[in-house]
């Protein structure tokens, strides 16, 4: 249980929603959850046995769409991250985990998903653990998402409780 739990807590959730109502809107709603050490074993929608109970996971799955058959670009946060955002293998730029006050492993001119949802009118989110760059503007923010709660330039939240506030300091968008 300590384990799941400490995956949950190194969750890096994207969560995306579209700029109006869910009823006015022609676009669907758009969550996914990217985590660390998550088993395909682990929630009960997709293993029933598990020992986990994940009842409000297990609910989003009922009502929603759910993929049988991922992949990830690697089994380390960065890269994986990276590939989900840009649609790119890492290893085209670069190998391994970043600094945790490192460059961006983002090209200024690298599109990314979220930047594309919203030109297409979506808003986004970032929700947690980032780890793709801490220097000045390589922070969700300024890639694409409109909200970052807990990403920060240590790669990780300050804190794992709320208000998600730890020490370090967050560069804002130029």
């Amino acid at each position: 249980m300590r384990s799941f739990l400490q995956a949950l807590l190194s969750v890096s959730l994207l969560s995306l929603f579209p700029a109006e109502a869910a009823t006015e809107s022609k676009h669907p709603n758009v969550l996914i959850l990217y985590a660390d050490d998550l088993g395909f074993g682990d929630l009960q929608c997709y293993h029933p046995e598990s020992k986990i109970p994940t009842p409000n996971l297990d609910k989003l799955a009922s009502e929603g769409m759910r993929f049988l058959d991922g992949h990830s670009s690697s089994g380390i946060c960065t890269p994986s991250r990276y590939a989900l955002l840009t649609g790119r293998h890492h290893w085209r730029k670069f190998y391994g985990i970043v600094n945790a006050f490192g460059d961006s492993v983002f090209s200024p001119e690298r599109l990314t998903m979220p930047e594309m949802l919203q030109a297409n009118g979506y808003r986004t989110a970032a929700i947690g653990k980032w780890h793709l760059g801490g220097t000045p503007f390589s922070l969700p923010q300024h890639h694409g998402f409109n909200v970052n709660i807990a990403g920060d330039d240590h790669g990780a939240p300050g804190s794992y409780f709320y208000p998600f506030k730890g020490t370090w300091r967050i560069p804002t968008t130029p």
